[in-house]
């Protein structure tokens, strides 16, 4: 990487010219994708061929930096197939995608028709948008330069749009896919004085992931012939209709795993309906009427699903359990085998479950025989114990009972830890 430019803040930079001693970082070597990440799409959606990065434009998701940058100016060439479409660019953006959503969070560079924009829970104040923008020929030029917060894009040499008050101020940055085929050449960046972000500044980071869903194929899960048609890859998506025709309903990951940490977003789709479910203790035991039966609270129902763990139904992260929430390791807490603090650590300690219909995320982390799952940023289990539990086995995204399970699984990284 080159040097930290030296040159006084005073300089003007923003929608200016390039200072005499910047020196650049050449982000993209003409050859390969050394230094840039694909996150969640497919291997063929970014190619390298003639000095330049092409992108088909399907499945959606990104192609993003390894490294993070704060202040700079980048510089680019693209085209569009089309010959109509601006670059889909993303900045000072997270390592992982948001929430229920293809991309991270971060800055979103203007469009033919809107100035800067934020995804996610970022934030800018965009100050300047002009519509009339000219492509001229097959390649055309690309400068944004951000600085303190302030964002300015420029095309062939015209300003476009300009926003401030960015946040984060540091992160990745980002090509997206999501529909035109664009191809980039000549990605440099010059690197301009830190302003020494806070941590409430910086994008998160995210080292290590692997996706186990690149977009618009199961190849990394076991398809059976009943599940065709059911369990289906939409774009992004893993969408399941409740209808699988095996015996076994569940999809089942082709690779084993061993100690891990596994990011899952799921929704459910189906209009939720009132029934009774039962009410159960911190203790994981049900709570019972005065005459001994079970005591049941209606609520609305909008399916059930979970994931299940090292090769095994006992191991499974529930998910829609109406009245605890989500995340308990049902088959241990029904275990009445098992000891009383075994049951009471496997029963979420709150319930942090979106309302029907929202996106939630849930994190695992697996460990020897210990679990801990945060569910919207909430811990819900605390390295609970899971005795007898396989060394490894492979993951499963569960549908073995009730009627019309309806419901999408999406945003599926694992993180190996052995």
């Amino acid at each position: 990487m080159a040097a930290a430019l030296t040159f006084a803040m005073s300089t003007p930079v923003l929608a200016g010219q390039l200072p005499a001693n910047a020196e650049s970082d050449l982000l993209f070597n003409g050859h390969n994708l050394t230094g840039w990440t694909n996150v969640n799409t497919a291997k063929d959606t970014w190619i390298v061929e003639e000095n330049a990065i092409y992108c088909s434009g399907s499945p959606t998701g990104y192609l993003r930096t390894d490294d993070m940058y704060e202040n700079y100016i980048l510089d680019f060439e693209w085209f569009s197939v089309n010959g109509q479409d601006l670059p889909e660019l993303l900045i000072h953006s997270d390592a992982l995608p948001a929430v229920g959503s293809p991309f991270p969070r971060g800055i979103k560079g203007p469009t033919l028709r809107a100035g800067l924009a934020a995804t996610g829970s970022a934030s800018i104040k965009p100050r300047r948008f002009v519509g009339d923008i000219v492509l001229s020929g097959l390649w055309n030029t690309y400068r944004l330069e951000c600085l303190g917060g302030t964002i300015v894009v420029s095309v062939n040499d015209k300003e476009i749009a300009r926003g401030t008050a960015a946040l984060p101020r540091k992160g990745h940055i980002a090509f997206a896919a999501t529909g035109p085929s664009i191809a980039y050449r000549n990605i440099r960046l010059n690197r301009l004085p830190t302003h020494h972000p806070k941590a409430n500044q910086i994008a998160t980071a995210g080292t290590g992931w692997t996706t186990l869903f690149a977009g618009e194929q199961l190849e990394n899960w076991d398809l059976k012939p009943g599940h065709i048609g059911h369990w289906v890859a939409r774009d992004w998506l893993i969408d399941y209709d409740g209808k699988s025709e095996e015996k076994d309903k569940c999809l089942w990951s082709k690779a084993s795993f061993r100690d891990f940490m596994l990011i899952a977003d799921v929704r459910f789709t189906r209009e939720p309906e009132t029934m009774p479910a039962p009410v159960i203790l911190p203790s994981g035991e049900p709570a019972l009427n005065e005459d001994g039966s079970a005591k049941t609270v209606d609520l609305p129902y909008f399916g059930d699903t979970g994931i299940y763990l090292r090769g095994h139904s006992k191991n499974q992260i529930n998910i829609g359990n109406r009245y605890i929430g989500s995340g308990e390791i049902y088959g241990y807490r029904v275990d009445t085998n098992l000891p009383a603090a075994v049951r009471a650590a496997v029963t979420p300690t709150t319930k942090a479950d979106k309302p029907a219909g929202e996106w939630n995320r849930l994190i695992i982390t697996m460990v020897g025989d210990y679990i801990t799952v945060v569910l919207n940023d909430q811990v819900v289990i605390d390295h609970a114990v899971l005795p007898g539990i396989a060394a490894a086995g492979p993951i499963a995204l569960q549908d073995d009972h009730w009627d019309d399970n309806r419901f999408q699984f999406a945003n599926l990284f694992i993180k190996p830890l052995d």
